[in-house]
């Protein structure tokens, strides 16, 4: 039997592994500083719309010497006055995970870290694309994505 390998270039997967390292942030705690320190400065980066939300508020509550759990993480949601759509996405990940292994964990968040760098890398190509359509000048719009690109490279090496 042959060993299932995640495609990490696939947007569902992307979604999936989200979801997933989300969910063991909130029912494992002691996983939190492990995974601040590997995203770093990308790491509100890597998760999209209320997952982000979730991901800023479990930091905020661990920097902020919180015991974090679904229920500690709902009232706190509660306190901020989110909406309720982000309650549901709370419930939906905590109650459909089981509780997986640090390395498990942190192979899913270093593909993740590496498509949101790769995402940041288009984007830059994509506006050097649209400057040069607009009729800008070449060299200031290559220019513009050279910088654009050396921040992206230093944000990622300061992790």
């Amino acid at each position: 039997m042959k060993k299932q390998k995640i495609d990490l270039t696939s947007k569902d997967i992307d979604v999936e592994l989200e979801s997933i390292t989300l969910a063991q942030l909130i029912l494992q705690e002691k996983f939190i500083d492990k995974t601040v320190k590997l995203l770093g400065n990308v790491g509100s980066k890597v998760f999209s719309g209320a997952k982000n939300l979730l991901y800023k508020i479990v930091v905020k509550m661990r920097e902020e010497g919180e015991k974090i759990d679904s229920q500690t993480v709902k009232i706190r949601l509660r306190k901020e006055k989110i909406p309720a759509d982000v309650f549901d996405l709370l419930f939906e990940l905590t109650t459909e995970n089981v509780s997986l292994p640090w390395v498990t964990i942190e192979k899913y968040l270093k593909g993740l870290k590496d498509l949101t760098i790769e995402r940041e890398r288009k984007q830059e190509a994509g506006k050097y694309l649209l400057a040069l359509n607009d009729g800008k000048d070449p060299i200031e719009a290559e220019q513009a994505m050279i910088k654009g690109l050396t921040e992206i490279e230093t944000e990622t090496e300061k992790v």
